[in-house]
């Protein structure tokens, strides 16, 4: 479907044409970023030989704008056993053996980790009492092994619009991660990409951060809200919620500074007074003697953010989950079909009614507030219902000048049925 979507807003351009930038951007959110693309030549050229631009993209739209890279910088360093890279958001400073001992806020004036340092890769014994496959018991954090060590450290990229590192940690003779560490221009995330090839037996692999960050409980992103669990394990009830199912990020906020955890396809979560670990990859034995063997890829990434709520944590993991859609174009487009202009809701999904050919709308809240937000469309729209998850129309709701006015509530989901 985002393929199609590509193919109808913006089509191939002619290797002929003199191409431009083509962005399709599929979230509800306005986005600048740094993309790989294979469209054009771009000021800087990646190991796989792609080019990289900076970007503007609109929310649910599309757009042919491209950013001016001179304008900003970051940078890849070597200096004596460290490496740096460092952009005008942060600075990460690296030991030889992958060890992340300082992320320093440059907004924020102030250090982001404990003095242990942080991408501690640690493996566990992993041998449940029942379960083989579904259970990790909570004794397996007394039968951990040292830290692991990387191998050596290089500096694989260092130009305008992206710096990165590669630390690569041979588990044992069968096992081994590669791991690069990106940092953009413009970004205020971390991004550590992962390529594991994997052949343990009962073990469990964790990467821990020791964040400088102090408070009672920790945050993390579910369907269409959050969920706070103790960081402590000052009774029973605490200690069986030692690891914590999530989706896209896990967050430790103090007022005025907080981390966030952000990945891709990883969802177990431990967050235990003010270190942050995120559950990486298991070996069980039975029922199927080599699940998960091989190779694996993914990715997480560290956001520095100022603690007031999760907005900037939620719009940093919806980028880093659904990439833009880049293409070359002849033609200069900006173009964005509905936006929230104001309040707390987001634009979760859009699809086709099940029995009409009318378009439906998911919006949500997702931190707990409640409040009015202006959805601003750019659609030639004749009438707006709210409806239920069935698609049943609930009332009807008025349309002035392309702008819909949404009251909502803590949590709420909000399902909206578009006419054309």
């Amino acid at each position: 479907m985002r393929q199609a979507a590509l193919d109808v807003l913006i089509p191939p351009c002619d290797p002929s044409a003199d191409c431009t930038i083509g962005v399709v951007n599929t979230t509800g959110i306005r986005r600048q970023e740094v993309v790989e693309t294979d469209a054009i030549q771009g000021s800087q050229t990646t190991l796989n030989g792609k080019s990289l631009v900076l970007v503007e993209a609109h929310p649910f739209g599309f757009s042919s704008y491209q950013l001016p890279a001179e304008v900003w910088e970051v940078s890849a360093r070597q200096e004596g056993d460290l490496f740096i890279l460092e952009n005008s958001n942060l600075r990460a400073v690296f030991r030889a053996d992958g060890r992340l001992i300082s992320l320093f806020s440059h907004d924020a004036d102030r250090e982001a980790l404990t003095g242990e340092g942080g991408n501690q890769f640690i493996m566990y014994d992993d041998d449940p009492v029942n379960w083989d496959a579904w259970d990790v018991d909570v004794y397996h954090h007394e039968k951990q092994s040292p830290p692991l060590t990387a191998m050596g450290a290089e500096i694989v990229e260092s130009g305008t619009l992206r710096a990165s590192l590669r630390f690569t940690y041979q588990i044992n003779e069968q096992s081994k991660i590669t791991q690069t560490v990106s940092l953009t221009c413009i970004s205020q995330v971390l991004e550590f990409d992962h390529i594991v090839d994997w052949h343990e037996s009962k073990k469990l692999l964790r990467v821990e951060f020791p964040v400088n960050v102090r408070s009672d409980f920790a945050t993390y992103e579910m369907q269409h809200g959050v969920v706070r669990r103790p960081t402590h394990y000052n009774t029973p009830y605490d200690l069986a919620r030692f690891e914590v199912p999530a989706h896209r990020w896990g967050d430790l906020s103090e007022p005025g500074f907080g981390v966030a955890l952000i990945n891709d396809c990883k969802y177990g979560y431990r967050i235990h007074e003010n270190v942050i670990a995120l559950s990486l990859l298991r070996s069980p034995k039975s029922p199927d003697p080599v699940a998960d063997m091989g190779t694996h890829q993914f990715r997480c990434g560290l956001l520095v953010h100022d603690g007031a709520d999760y907005s900037d944590v939620i719009r940093e993991a919806t980028s880093f989950n659904i990439p833009l859609l880049i293409r070359g174009s002849e033609t200069h487009l900006r173009e964005s079909f509905f936006e929230i202009e104001n309040g707390q809701v987001i634009i979760d999904a859009l699809k086709k009614a099940e029995t009409s050919d009318d378009l439906i709308m998911r919006l949500y809240e997702p931190e707990g507030y409640r409040g009015k937000a202006l959805l601003a469309l750019n659609l030639p729209i004749s009438r707006i219902a709210l409806c239920n998850l069935l698609e049943g129309d609930i009332a009807e709701i008025e349309l002035n000048d392309g702008i819909v006015e949404l009251d909502f509530t803590p949590f709420q989901v909000i399902t909206l049925k578009l006419s054309r």
